[in-house]
């Protein structure tokens, strides 16, 4: 059979799945919606061998995550909601973010996940090692100090997650960032 007639079905059924499940949150009342992991799975070389070894360009990754993230954004914003999509700070670092086409896609703010119990153990952008042996504040204003540039096109929300240390460490944290203009935070 022809390879991109399998990988076609799935797509459209399952992006009618989310479809279905973007609108429904919204018409429920959710005026804010997150969408996380927007991503092309990481396959195996048994993933390949049952998919005939067809590999999408780079080109068709991209397009197929865009259309799927502008309909769901489409869907929300119908529904008076807004929505937004979360990035891991250490996968734009990595340039890893496929999503992340600030021309190509509807949404305008993201939010960037800056995972403290991640980056204690070093970013490595297979180039670079990263070291974030700080302050939870220090180690937050480091990572987007770096990533600054790929966030410059779009609202930032920042996103405190990990669970190493304490609250107060965190809130300190939140707070000199702020400084540094962001607005918006999700802690947790």
């Amino acid at each position: 059979g022809n390879t991109q007639e399998i990988i076609k079905a799935p797509k459209e059924e399952y992006t009618a799945y989310l479809e279905f499940i973007t609108d429904e949150i919204s018409v429920a009342g959710f005026k804010k919606l997150i969408l996380t992991d927007v991503k092309f799975p990481d396959f195996t070389d048994r993933d390949l061998t049952l998919l005939n070894d067809s590999r999408l360009e780079d080109y068709e990754r991209y397009t197929a995550l865009t259309d799927v993230v502008n309909l769901l954004y489409d869907t929300v914003n119908e529904n008076n909601s807004d929505m937004f999509i979360e990035v891991n700070a250490s996968d734009i670092l990595c340039d890893n973010s496929e999503i992340l086409k600030p021309l190509a896609i509807e949404t305008d703010t993201i939010v960037v996940d800056v995972n403290l119990d991640e980056i204690s153990q070093g970013v490595d952008t297979g180039n670079t090692v990263y070291e974030f042996e700080g302050t939870p504040s220090e180690n937050i204003t480091k990572m987007l100090d770096l990533i600054e540039k790929q966030l410059s096109d779009f609202n930032v929300i920042v996103r405190i997650s990990g669970t190493a240390y304490n609250t107060s460490e965190v809130l300190r944290a939140k707070d000199d960032i702020a400084e540094l203009g962001y607005i918006s935070f999700i802690l947790g």
